[in-house]
């Protein structure tokens, strides 16, 4: 298994625009859980008002 200090270590050789990057994906990574982890609650209740929706016959199925 990698250690962190061993993944930083191969990316600190790479040319700097890599390690920009990678660094990028990271924080756009973070950004990412930060907004959503703190959503979950409000996306399992419209995830829930849409499947009772659904079960209740109030949308109809798409033509293909």
């Amino acid at each position: 298994m990698i250690t962190l200090e061993q993944a930083i270590e191969k990316l600190r050789r790479l040319p700097k625009p890599d390690q920009d990057r990678f660094a990028s994906m990271v924080l756009d990574e973070e950004v990412w859980n930060e907004t959503f982890g703190k959503s979950t609650q409000s996306l399992d209740r419209l995830g829930e008002s849409v499947l009772a929706d659904i079960m209740a016959g109030k949308f109809k199925r798409m033509k293909d």
